[in-house]
């Protein structure tokens, strides 16, 4: 197969056999050493024959295929001439991740070409909260690791994240679904006599609340004395507790 490979002027129109430009055809004849062929050309308003060299190029099939060895695209290159590489959506394979490469060089074609995408086997990795809820997802080469979500983002309420997982994600083999690791707490509040807040504390679950130091619980008028209306240990919930006192008055004695 060969195509034409210069332009004929507009002001000129082929003699028998008309032949377009660009068009793929197959000579009766073969082409003459060096590719040259010589074409009578009429003047359409003189009506004078000139004629006039037209050079041809041997055209080859480049055909591009994905992973799965399905067709992308197939083009007609010109003899010398680059191949146009489809687009990185056109290679795009689900599981696969295109490299932008090809297994041939697609310069200075000069033969037919089956040309091959290079691709890496990818894996997907969910990362989820104390909730089950999904905090990232990130697409993986094959045995490689990935960047875990921060502490901010697996932040949940009523949970505190321990800042590991419950699968290692270093060099990963397949698709993965990791859970963070948390600790359920609760918030224990100490108030005093006069129903003040003095302390609020995060304990995690089955853990002792730890009660503030006596001095912050003194209220005048009253003598704290150092219990509380409910256990501090074992915390299972909730707690607002409060420091058990007792009323005290002044006295005050004169002599006669």
């Amino acid at each position: 197969v060969w195509m034409i490979a210069t332009s004929i002027p507009s002001s000129a129109i082929l003699s028998t056999p008309k032949i377009a430009v660009n068009t793929l055809f197959k000579p009766v004849n073969s082409i003459p050493r060096k590719y040259m062929i010589i074409v009578r050309l009429i003047n359409e308003s003189k009506r004078i024959k000139h004629p006039l060299a037209f050079i041809y190029k041997k055209v080859y099939t480049v055909n591009f295929y994905n992973q799965n060895d399905m067709l992308v695209s197939s083009q007609n290159v010109l003899e010398g001439d680059a191949a146009v590489a489809p687009s990185a959506e056109e290679m795009f394979v689900s599981g696969y991740r295109f490299t932008g490469e090809f297994d041939q060089n697609l310069n200075n074609v000069t033969t037919d070409l089956e040309v091959r995408g290079k691709y890496v086997k990818v894996y997907t990795v969910q990362f989820f909260n104390a909730l089950g809820q999904l905090v990232k997802s990130a697409t993986v080469d094959a045995g490689s690791g990935v960047q875990v979500p921060t502490e901010a983002e697996m932040t949940v309420d009523g949970y505190r994240f321990t800042g590991q997982f419950d699968k290692e994600c270093v060099n990963v083999t397949s698709n993965m679904n990791i859970f963070g690791v948390y600790v359920k707490y609760y918030i224990v509040e100490f108030y005093n006599v006069l129903g003040e807040l003095v302390l609020s504390q995060k304990v995690d679950e089955g853990q002792n609340a730890t009660a503030p130091i006596a001095a912050s619980m003194q209220v005048k008028g009253y003598r704290f004395n150092g219990e509380y209306d409910q256990p501090l240990e074992n915390v299972t919930k909730d707690m607002k507790i409060s420091g058990l006192y007792t009323k005290y008055y002044i006295v005050n004695i004169y002599n006669a």
